[in-house]
């Protein structure tokens, strides 16, 4: 009798259409220049100086927190710090030639990126609780820090089961709404040019986030094609360049 040996399996690597690749890395790029500006706009607002300087002029929401407990503004600026950093390092996970050629680069940047959005989400809520836009913000905010905080937490929990779709897929989802800081700008600019928004603050509360809402559909200022390429801008395609 002669031993027969099995050959290990072969993996088959199905074809991507090279169509298919050049719009997954278009959209890769919106998605990272329009991160880096946010980045780039944020720093160079509150650079300047405190708070309190700020204020006099009314720089961002310098005006809502300038006269906060320190406990408040320490999360305010706990939450910028490590939001622009998650979503300035946050498209670079996405990159294949990382995840593949190398690895131990592609989990340095996801523990950057999932420690970030554990202190952001954190110092999110905590400033929900005294949001300029009331109990829609708390809502909108607060929700969105908890789903921030739970989508990066099923993201560490399924690479550390070597579950890496389960670990792909919710690490997309938390990038998503990292993105609602891209999202918030742009929905507040349409919300501010809509006749029936009254208060952009309070309706980009949830609509920074969420994909559709009824408050949208029925503004008849928002452009149809402006809030659906907002949202799914959001979704970033998982083959990256």
């Amino acid at each position: 009798m002669t031993a027969t040996t099995q050959s290990p399996p072969v993996r088959v690597r199905t074809a991507v259409p090279a169509r298919a690749t050049r719009g997954s890395r278009i959209r890769w790029v919106v998605v990272a220049l329009s991160s880096l500006a946010i980045v780039g706009y944020v720093v160079a607002i509150y650079a300047q100086g405190s708070l309190a300087t700020l204020s006099k002029t009314g720089a961002g929401l310098s005006t809502t927190y300038a006269d906060r407990p320190v406990a408040i503004q320490v999360a305010f600026y706990c939450h910028i710090t490590f939001s622009a950093l998650a979503l300035g390092i946050g498209p670079l996970q996405f990159v294949t030639a990382i995840r593949r050629s190398r690895p131990r680069i592609h989990r340095w940047i996801g523990r950057v990126f999932l420690g970030s959005v554990a202190v952001g989400s954190v110092a999110a809520f905590t400033m929900s609780f005294v949001s300029s836009a009331a109990f829609d913000g708390f809502f909108g905010f607060g929700t969105l820090a908890l789903l921030w905080a739970w989508t990066a937490w099923r993201g560490y929990t399924s690479a550390r089961a070597h579950d890496y779709a389960s670990h792909q897929a919710w690490m997309i989802r938390c990038f998503a709404l990292t993105y609602a800081g891209v999202t918030l700008r742009a929905w507040f600019g349409v919300s501010s040019a809509c006749s029936c928004c009254s208060r952009p603050d309070r309706s980009t509360a949830t609509t920074c986030w969420t994909p559709r809402t009824p408050s949208c559909r029925s503004c008849p200022g928002c452009p149809t094609w402006l809030w659906r390429s907002c949202c799914c801008a959001a979704a970033v395609c998982p083959r990256s360049p």
